[in-house]
């Protein structure tokens, strides 16, 4: 085990200068000790007996700081000061402290030469490096849990943290892949989890994200245990990012030489003191474990700033507000404070609040449904990105008659807003919850609409705080907490529904043990469709379509419906999903490894057939844990926490029941406090468990809507039947049509919701709707090429082997080629030409009797307006109607980008592929077939092929040889060839092989989108 930790502190400090002209930077104090001793005693906890610094005469402060003070001494035992001088002698007993100058390596500096300074005095043995910059708040301290692993592994091994892509070019970066089984048993389970410990498969010295270098979005962070032939690699290792010796660059030399390399990626906070903002977050942290300190910090800042927890949660929102003096209070009059003294009354508000500040935040954090314990708002930053906003709008806009709104909404904001209210009176009546003569009930529409409107002094108004989404929960809560001052109180509303669909449920789950996973997945999908005749657009915060959906009826029993009801069911199964991530979920989660699912669950109905899907997943994969987080009450229809645990005694899950006793399915008690998923409400329970989970299982569709970008590997699955489902997926409604959406870390798979009016689409049966200007299905679209150009690919392989490629007209005679057409296409960007004129030089030489395009003819398709051919008369062409047209278009979208990745063959050419990230050239390409076919352009549109994907066509084939152009493509299939960002198209009348001499640019169009 390593007994020696090599500290470099021999750093200039410049980013703190002036300060570290006299002081050290790991000198500066966090409260009363300084960094380095924080650092220190963190090696000693973990078993290290001998502290190595690397130092510069300049931090000479360090090592005086680790050494005995004799006068100090002497004057506290005179002082008869004995805690402080117990505190002091203390310190240079920590540990055994040798120091060693900090010198260049001939001309070069850098982590790595400062590591080989400490050669002689760590000798022969592995060691520990520590770099005093980085603190970590962790249950085990981090070093400690890398001793752990080191124990059993007996491999080098560094610490790893996720971090912002934006930040990542700061650290180190790994790449990384799962253990294999036989070095994972060697794990034990508790402090060092095993699926915290990664192989690592690269190492990179400060990646730069835009280039898109980085390996993954975890950074390397100041902890190494390492070996000593560490040392022969640094020795030779040449200079690297910045003109330094990196200690990276050696570890990726010792991975290359067969050593495997393992990273931990610790729990727990991180504080980069490097930067300004770490090193006082830092001080705060600390500052924050010392009660009479954390109220002064409190006091303090509510002083100057008047922020409150709840302002902090709606500033996250981006609803920023400007903030009152202290002096002056918020007026409490009319409704408002009508609902407060009704709060007060019922105990829900503490009477004896200090401020009328205090008691607005308590009052709308009860309205907005924000748990007791709300995550920290930096977890929340961490978790959604800092501009993240949830559902699709807020009720606000609602008044302003926007026309995205369309359906019930759509009636104008105040009747809309009474007529909600007045179907919760009549809730609340049917559960027998209310009495037609109760006082304060004639008023309640006015109450409401009166709090909605509450104003913070920048002007904005509750309503404009309520997403659509969530709507129906919080005019709930308003009107409760104003007849009865609870905002908890349960009212199953569905209670008969749910009894019924509950029985017949668990009578079909009882009877799918057999059923193989994928199909368990589509049938708790389908679920969702169960008794939605039963329930109020209200529930849905949408308008639901029937035709898809599978009713229950009340009138007749349970028995009665079990067959019929699995029969709909299975239908819905054999239809398949509309958009089906399923290989990727099988892939990542049920691969047998390690992986720690995160589940949240929806209506009561479909979480019986959810249980059952997780039931056979943790069978399937026995290294999977699944935290499942329900509804932490009851909300209309939704599973709630007690209902979980209830369903867990059935005899149909005694099996899932053990797997909780057991520890691999967790159910959190601390779930959402609506009928959807707020990530800026979520509790800091539920914070821990998405930070450190592997991915996202999300069962709903206004959760779907609710949670885009949400900063981790997230799965979606739901029925589209909702008016609000049919713009975000492009899926038709009608049709009930089972999804399964995949979504990457921070990834929106939906986007331009408020500009639906300017896409409409045709769905069957001439029924006209109105999409999101990117749809789910778009980004799906986009997902599929590499299958699609696989299979491409395969087919053009075979045709070369099998001497069968189509080979073009005119090749030998391009001026006898009279064909003509027009085309929206898009140019390479310079570097994109470069790399792909590279390849092309590479495959002439190797087959040159094929026509190899140039530069000037590289270009990629977005639609093919009308195919080349002879009967071309561009004077016959409204070339004004067709630039007008796609310039509506266009002006709608925002640039997006395009990788461009491998070269393959086609039956007839050589293309490289492209990859647009994102639904976005989808998005443009139906909706310039919806508008050009609108206007009568639709004649000659996709005629020659559906364009899809973003090629380029790198050459023609002209000859029937193929063997050794496959060999150049198989090595080739994958090279890198760039990234660009697309910001503008080209209407071209062009030839069929985009001769310069023969196209003729029409227009250029801008993508200026917002």
């Amino acid at each position: 085990m390593p007994r020696k930790a090599v500290l470099p502190v021999g750093g200039w400090g410049t980013r703190f200068l002036p300060a570290t002209k006299a002081v050290p930077k790991a000198m500066f104090p966090i409260m009363n000790k300084p960094v380095i001793h924080y650092v220190v005693d963190e090696a000693v906890t973990a078993g290290i007996e001998q502290i190595i610094f690397v130092i510069t005469p300049n931090n000479r402060s360090i090592e005086e700081y680790f050494s005995p003070s004799l006068d100090l001494e002497a004057c506290l035992e005179q002082r008869q000061k004995k805690e402080a001088l117990k505190v002091v002698q203390k310190i240079p007993n920590m540990a055994h402290f040798s120091s060693t100058p900090a010198k260049p390596r001939g001309q070069y500096q850098g982590l790595g030469v400062a590591v080989l300074n400490a050669q002689v005095l760590v000798g022969n043995e592995p060691f520990a490096v520590i770099l005093p910059n980085d603190l970590m708040e962790t249950g085990i301290p981090c070093m400690e849990s890398l001793m752990g692993i080191y124990k059993e592994l007996k491999c080098p091994i560094v610490a790893i943290h996720r971090v912002p892509l934006e930040r990542l070019s700061t650290y180190g970066n790994v790449g990384i892949k799962c253990l294999d089984e036989a070095t994972s048993r060697k794990l034990p389970k508790g402090p060092y989890v095993r699926e915290r410990v990664w192989e690592i498969t690269k190492l990179i010295q400060k990646p730069d994200p835009k280039k898109h270098e980085h390996l993954s979005d975890l950074a390397i962070i100041g902890r190494f245990i390492l070996p000593p032939e560490i040392f022969v690699i640094l020795e030779n290792t040449p200079p690297g990012y910045e003109g330094e010796v990196q200690l990276i660059d050696a570890m990726e030399e010792l991975r290359e030489k067969g050593q495997r390399i393992y990273g931990y990626e610790f729990e727990g906070q991180y504080f980069d003191t490097r930067s300004d903002f770490g090193y006082v977050e830092a001080i705060l942290n600390e500052a924050y474990k010392r009660s009479e300190v954390r109220s002064a910090i409190r006091k303090m800042v509510l002083s100057r700033e008047g922020y409150s927890p709840i302002e902090r949660s709606i500033t996250t929102a981006g609803l920023t507000l400007t903030h009152k003096p202290e002096k002056e209070s918020v007026k409490m009059a009319g409704t408002f404070e009508k609902v407060t003294q009704s709060l007060m009354a019922a105990g829900q508000i503490d009477s004896n609040v200090q401020t009328d500040r205090e008691t607005e935040e308590m009052v709308f954090r009860l309205i907005l449904g924000f748990p007791p314990e709300p995550a920290r708002p930096a977890d929340v930053i961490e978790l959604f990105g800092g501009d993240y906003f949830p559902g699709t709008f807020a009720i606000g806009e609602i008044d302003q008659n926007p026309d995205f709104l369309c359906g019930e909404t759509s009636i104008g904001y105040g009747p809309w807003v009474r007529r909600e209210i007045k179907r919760e009176i009549k809730a609340m009546k049917d559960v027998g919850r209310l009495d037609a003569g109760m006082i304060g009930v004639c008023n309640i529409e006015d109450d409401v609409l009166d709090l909605l409107s509450h104003k913070f002094e920048n002007g904005r108004r509750l309503c404009d705080m309520i997403a659509l989404q969530e709507y129906t929960d919080i005019f709930r809560r308003l009107t409760l907490a104003l007849l009865f001052g609870e905002t908890e109180c349960e009212l199953n509303t569905y209670k008969a529904l749910n009894e019924m669909g509950g029985a017949i449920a668990l009578a079909i789950v009882a009877g799918l043990d057999e059923w193989p996973l994928h199909e368990l997945l589509k049938i708790s999908l389908a679920a969702g469709l169960l008794g939605l005749n039963l329930k109020t657009s209200a529930a849905a915060t949408s308008q639901i379509h029937t035709p898809g959906i599978i009713p229950l009826d009340l009138c007749k029993s349970s028995r009665e419906q079990v067959n019929v009801t699995l029969h709909r069911l299975c239908e819905k199964v054999e239809e398949g999903m509309a958009l089906d991530y399923w290989q990727d979920y099988e892939k990542q989660i049920l691969c047998g490894q390690p992986r720690t699912l995160v589940v949240f669950t929806d209506d009561y109905i479909e979480t019986i057939f959810d249980l059952k899907f997780i039931e056979r997943q943790l069978y399937h994969n026995p290294n999977l844990t699944v935290s499942l987080i329900p509804r932490a009450r009851q909300y209309g229809n939704d599973a709630s926490y007690e209902d979980v645990m209830r369903l867990l005694e059935k005899p149909v899950f005694q099996s899932l029941k053990l797997q909780n006793k057991n520890g691999r399915l967790e159910i959190c008690a601390d779930g959402p406090r609506l009928g959807t998923v707020n990530g800026l409400k979520i509790s800091q329970s539920v914070a821990d468990r998405l930070k450190h989970c592997d991915a996202v299982f999300v069962k709903g569709a206004r959760a779907y809507e609710m949670l885009q970008g949400i900063g981790k590997t997230a799965y979606f699955g739901f029925a589209v039947c909702r008016e609000i489902s049919e713009a975000v997926t492009g899926i038709d409604a009608e049709t009930g049509a089972l999804v399964f959406i995949r979504q990457q870390p921070y990834q929106r798979t939906f986007s331009g919701f408020r500009d639906r009016r300017t896409r409409p689409y045709e769905f069957r049966h001439g029924r006209t709707s109105f999409l999101c200007r990117v749809t789910a299905k778009d980004c799906h679209e986009s997902d599929l090429l590499p299958t699609i150009y696989r299979d491409l690919c395969e087919h053009g392989n075979h045709a070369l082997q099998e001497q069968t490629i189509q080979i073009a007209p005119f090749l030998d005679d391009l001026k006898n080629d009279l064909r003509r057409g027009l085309t929206l296409i898009v140019r390479p960007s310079p570097q994109v030409a470069r790399q792909l004129t590279a390849v092309n030089e590479y495959l002439s030489k190797v087959a040159p009797c094929h026509f190899y395009y140039e530069s000037s003819r590289f270009h990629f398709t977005i639609i093919s307006l009308i195919t080349a051919c002879e009967t071309f008369d561009v004077k016959k062409i409204p070339l004004e109607l067709y630039e007008r047209t796609i310039r509506e278009v266009l002006t709608l979208f925002s640039p997006f980008e395009v990788e461009f990745m491998g070269v393959g063959a086609t039956p007839n050419s050589i293309i490289a592929k492209g990859f647009p990230v994102g639904g976005t050239l989808e998005a443009i390409r139906e909706m310039l077939r919806y508008r050009l076919r609108a206007a009568g352009l639709g004649q000659g549109l996709d005629e020659r092929y559906r364009s899809r994907g973003a090629h380029i066509t790198l050459a023609r084939f002209k000859a029937q040889e193929g063997s050794e152009m496959i060999a150049c493509l198989d090595k080739n299939c994958e090279v890198s060839l760039g990234r660009m960002c697309v910001q503008q198209a080209q209407l071209v009348v062009n030839d069929f092989y985009m001769s310069p001499e023969k196209a003729t640019v029409v227009a250029e169009i801008g993508l200026t989108g917002k």
